[in-house]
């Protein structure tokens, strides 16, 4: 299970500014990689919508060894993609 982790976000309409919440609720709080891990899907999966509302989400992370970024960008472009596709097939059961 690794590190479980809560991410959310904020939209002010007084600035247009938003704000990230990230906490680890379990596991490894000294790994500042997980938040960033966190924080990267988090942002992506806001812009995938209209940049306003993005439902919290809870995330656990195992990383082993050092990642790369080839492989960040592979990860978070995977964990994107399986959000995408919840997402239309839970609009095609509407």
């Amino acid at each position: 299970m690794g590190t479980m982790i809560s991410a959310s976000h904020e939209y002010s309409q007084i600035d247009n500014s938003h704000t990230y919440h990230i906490e680890t609720l379990l596991g490894n709080r000294n790994d500042a990689l997980n938040s960033v891990y966190a924080r990267q899907i988090l942002e992506r999966i806001v812009s995938l919508g209209d940049g306003i509302h993005c439902p919290p989400l809870l995330l656990g992370i195992t990383l082993r060894g050092k990642s790369s970024q080839e492989e960040f960008k592979i990860i978070i472009n995977e964990v994107v993609t399986l959000y995408q596709e919840a997402i239309r097939t839970i609009g095609e059961q509407s």
